[in-house]
């Protein structure tokens, strides 16, 4: 029997080409923000005059013919607390004329979902050229089960809580009706609040959710 193969990745994309503009020293610092997250995998520092890609002849690089350093983090807004470092060390380029190569991130930035990039360079035009593939859509996240909307489900958990000393009390309820219900029931700080409901009251919560315990 043959092997079955492995499918190929997509091809990589143009993701974005521009031209940063120098705008602090001794280092410029940008952002790049993409619409949707994006894989990136490479990228390419446009020569002085270069245009790489014929089909979109806006596209003409203004790099100086100077070497230079230059570092990228990326990441998703929300996701993470610290954007993420794609290169091990700063790239020094060397390539100073046409045609300029691209130049491979490290392999993690090829998993990792990146809505915006940080790119740190020294203070002089920097023509960039970005490569890689958009990100599949997250899965979305499911409902809550119905069954926690149940105003059954809601007497139950009043009545265990009713049981449990005040301290043992939950802070935050996972529920929002729930939460709210306990609020107004428990207010100025009664026997509830307090954590010692008479067995009457247990009762009658128990009583009005049958159906739950079966």
């Amino acid at each position: 029997p043959r092997p079955m193969s492995s499918p190929s990745p997509p091809p990589l994309r143009l993701l974005y080409a521009g031209t940063c503009r120098p705008n602090t020293t001794p280092q410029s610092v940008h952002e790049i923000r993409f619409k949707r997250p994006v894989h990136l995998h490479s990228f390419r520092i446009l020569c002085d005059g270069e245009a790489p890609h014929a089909e979109i002849p806006a596209i003409v690089g203004q790099t100086p013919n100077v070497q230079l350093g230059v570092e990228f983090f990326g990441g998703e807004h929300g996701k993470q607390e610290l954007c993420v470092a794609l290169l091990a060390a700063a790239h020094r380029r060397t390539e100073l004329s046409a045609p300029s190569a691209q130049a491979p991130l490290l392999p993690l930035a090829a998993s990792l979902r990146c809505d915006y990039l940080v790119v740190r360079s020294d203070p002089v035009p920097l023509s960039l050229c970005l490569y890689g593939t958009e990100a599949e859509p997250l899965p979305a996240t499911p409902p809550p089960p119905a069954w926690l909307a149940l105003p059954a489900f809601r007497h139950v958990r009043r009545g265990l809580a009713e049981q449990q000393p005040a301290e043992q009390q939950p802070a935050v309820l996972s529920n929002g009706d729930f939460a709210g219900e306990r609020s107004a029931e428990c207010g100025g700080g009664g026997e509830a609040a307090a954590g010692e409901a008479s067995s009457e009251s247990r009762a009658a919560a128990w009583s009005k959710a049958p159906s739950l315990l079966l």
